[in-house]
C-alpha cells in the first residue's frame, strides 16, 4: 500500500491514502487502522521517530507505536513498547 506522508510539524505528520482519506488511530475493536477519514484531526496525527537509514517508528497521538500485523496484513495500534515489527522503511515512491 502506498501512502503520502504529509508533514505537519517537525516530527508530526498525517498519512493520506490513494482514496484521499487519512489513516486514523481512532481504533475499532480489532485495533486496526483504516484510511477512512476524509479530514485530518487529532486522531489522524502521528509522530515519526527517525532511526536513520530511512527507517522509523510511528506513534499515534496517544503515544502507542504502530505495527504491521503479518497475520492480518494490517496496520494496528500496538503498545508503548516497541519491537522489530514496528520498524518501517520510508520509500520515495517517485523514484
Amino acid at each position: 500500500e502506498t501512502f503520502q506522508l504529509i508533514r505537519f510539524e517537525y516530527d508530526k505528520c498525517f498519512f493520506q491514502a490513494i482514496n484521499n482519506n487519512f489513516i486514523s488511530s481512532d481504533l475499532n475493536w480489532s485495533n486496526k487502522l483504516f484510511a477512512n477519514q476524509p479530514m485530518a484531526s487529532g486522531w489522524e496525527l502521528f509522530s515519526i521517530i527517525d532511526l536513520g537509514k530511512n527507517q522509523c517508528l510511528i506513534k499515534d497521538f496517544q503515544g502507542n507505536f504502530i505495527e504491521y500485523d503479518s497475520i492480518s496484513y494490517a496496520l494496528v495500534g500496538a503498545t508503548r513498547n516497541f519491537s522489530r515489527e514496528q520498524i518501517f522503511t520510508l520509500v520515495d515512491a517517485k523514484n
